[in-house]
């Protein structure tokens, strides 16, 4: 009764503590209404403040960032790849999924189990032989023992699981692919869009000193009593637009620059400084038609592989399914040593081996929804697929004729450009000289400057059309034509 007591105690205390570790108050443990915020508690908020991680100066990023030298695409897009926390999280996963493979070739191995137990105990009775007497006796045992278990045979279940798992890794290597690509095509994205920003506020600046200039002719001949004050209003209307342009460019690289810096994993107030490009350099590979770009996306572009690979595991995970309708059959071994101190010391050891046929012959039902599930999530990967070449195709498509109508949009818009200046330029001198009118002048200002935008636009276009096609084909090559991904640290 002595021992018992502290050993209920110790129990109720326990249960006690376990209820009220259970005990939650869902009304205090969420906001009070659905129209209120929930007010964090200090547990649920982060010991420290969240702060974005700043590559060490020591890095490859690092030493690039702090040269302050003008970057150029691919080194832009390196320094994302190597500091975007997307490919990284990617890359690990991928890892797991290697583990994952390894743990299921587990199951091929026998799995070995050592114990070691040391009990001490006390049995009594009552000695019904006279004269009656209460005899007890009290034992000491140690027990080590080790047993063995093999799976030698389950219908495949094993080989279909690891099958799986195989296909699961493979998945997360495409998976892995797919995110570099679609890193490089948002850096690209990024940078011509950034590049664009500066030729808009470039071609603003022009306008705006086209417009100045307009203005002070109309004033000047308005001082003269040459001009009207319908001219002079108009000019002061077309100045103010201008700089409502530059003010509108200028917003748009700020927003271009916060852009590069997110997928660089920068923070937006980094300073990168981009090289600066006019042109957009002919593509390789673009004397290919439309339908060898599909088929070629058709059996490059990662996510599309990754989408295959999760197909054949969703196959495999159905061949695993039906596998269980089957028996198993283990091997077993034991072997286990006993010493025993009653009153004298003694021991004995026991062993065991040999072959189970073990069978689940009814489980609710629960093998056949496994079953069907299994099925469903096969016919859903499968579709999966279909609709993933479908968005591929189409993706090439609209950026491979996106590309062809942007490389002529260049040129047209170079040739408009340099006939709009030389018009402007003619209509300018005509209208100091008294033989155009300020609405030509003004509506050759606007022309100018829309041209300029245009210009600006087509090569925008271009670059993003071509870095577009690249991605959907899966060919990363197509937009690096003068220096391969990583290189930029090899110069270094």
């Amino acid at each position: 009764m002595k021992l018992f007591c502290p050993f209920f105690k110790i129990a109720a205390a326990a249960a006690t503590a376990l209820l009220v570790a259970g005990c939650v108050d869902v009304n205090k443990s969420t906001a009070p209404s659905a129209r209120e915020y929930w007010q964090p508690t200090k547990r649920a908020l982060p010991n420290e403040p969240l702060a974005i991680e700043l590559p060490r100066p020591a890095s490859a990023v690092g030493r690039t960032l702090s040269t302050k030298e003008l970057l150029s695409l691919s080194t832009l897009v390196d320094v994302a790849l190597e500091n975007n926390p997307s490919t990284k999280q990617a890359w690990f996963s991928a890892k797991s999924a290697a583990a994952q493979l390894g743990e299921q070739q587990a199951g091929y191995y026998p799995s070995v189990t050592g114990t070691v137990s040391f009990a001490r105990g006390r049995t009594a009775g009552i000695n019904a032989m006279p004269p009656p007497d209460i005899a007890g006796s009290t034992a000491t045992t140690l027990q080590p023992a080790v047993g063995i278990n093999w799976l030698l045979f389950d219908f495949g279940k094993r080989e279909a699981q690891n099958k799986r798992a195989a296909q699961a890794l493979y998945a997360a290597n495409f998976s892995y692919n797919q995110k570099i690509q679609d890193v490089v095509f948002e850096v690209q994205r990024a940078y011509f869009s950034l590049n664009a920003g500066f030729g808009q506020r470039e071609a603003a600046q022009a306008f705006l000193k086209d417009a100045k200039a307009n203005h002070d002719a109309a004033k000047a001949k308005l001082d003269n009593g040459l001009g009207t004050s319908q001219d002079a209003l108009q000019a002061q209307a077309q100045l103010a637009k201008a700089q409502y342009d530059l003010d509108g460019a200028t917003a748009q690289i700020e927003k271009a620059r916060a852009e590069l810096a997110a997928v660089l994993g920068l923070p937006v107030s980094s300073a990168v400084a981009i090289e600066r490009v006019d042109e957009i350099p002919d593509a390789q590979k673009m004397d290919k038609q439309v339908g060898d770009l599909m088929a070629e996306a058709l059996r490059t572009r990662p996510t599309l592989l990754a989408q295959y690979a999760n197909l054949k595991q969703a196959q495999h995970a159905a061949e695993a399914a039906r596998s269980d309708f089957g028996p198993r059959v283990v091997a077993f071994g034991q072997y286990d040593y006993n010493r025993v101190r009653m009153g004298e010391d003694y021991s004995y050891n026991q062993w065991s081996v040999g072959v189970a046929l073990q069978w689940d012959l009814f489980t609710g039902f629960q093998r056949s929804y496994q079953l069907i599930d299994a099925k469903q999530q096969e016919k859903a990967a499968r579709e999966a697929l279909r609709a993933g070449e479908l968005e591929i195709i189409s993706q090439v498509w609209e950026y491979f004729y996106a590309y062809k109508s942007a490389a002529q949009q260049v040129e047209s818009a170079r040739k408009q450009l340099e006939a709009q200046q030389k018009a402007y330029d003619a209509i300018s001198e005509g209208y100091r000289s008294g033989l155009n009118s300020f609405l030509d002048l003004m509506t050759a200002a606007n022309d100018l400057a829309s041209s300029r935008q245009m210009k600006v636009q087509a090569v925008g276009n271009l670059g993003t059309s071509l870095a577009g096609l690249a991605h959907a084909t899966g060919n990363v090559e197509l937009t690096t034509p003068e220096s391969q991904v990583n290189t930029y640290r090899e110069q270094k």
